[in-house]
């Protein structure tokens, strides 16, 4: 007869829990689901926080004002390479759109590419026209 007692005791009625018995269950589904949904919303939100943090700035080519091109004459990149054909080295400047030129050495080809470098931003200059600036090199 204790037994039943502590039973009928410490047993649980709808009218102490604040809900109907009948639709407890689903109820207690609704509100879990919509914490789930508002967890998920909020982890969403920091994935894409933390991706917007690590975005690098786009590489903007803005050209030089005129006194720094003094500078960067010689920090343009020359592509030089032998042509059989022409019997004779070939040099372009990429970042320099047409200039190109070219020597019977090595050694003159380099410096007839830097003498390039130089008469295609003084025509630049003289027309008006943007300068870009010299490649940046990114460790791989």
């Amino acid at each position: 007869m204790s037994n039943v007692l502590v039973r009928e005791k410490y047993s649980l009625d709808s009218s102490t829990l604040g809900f109907n018995a009948s639709d407890g269950h689903a109820q207690d589904q609704s509100n879990l689901r919509s914490w789930l949904g508002w967890i998920l919303l909020l982890v969403v939100l920091f994935i894409i926080f933390i991706r917007s943090l690590n975005k690098e700035e786009p590489y903007e080519e803005k050209p030089l004002e005129d006194e720094q091109h003094d500078n960067y004459v010689d920090k343009y990149s020359m592509e030089i390479k032998w042509s059989d054909e022409d019997k004779a080295y070939v040099v372009k400047v990429p970042e320099l759109p047409g200039c190109e030129t070219h020597g019977s050495t090595y050694e003159e080809a380099v410096q007839r590419g830097e003498e390039a470098i130089e008469s295609w931003i003084e025509a630049s200059r003289a027309w008006g026209d943007p300068i870009p600036p010299p490649r940046k090199l990114t460790p791989a």
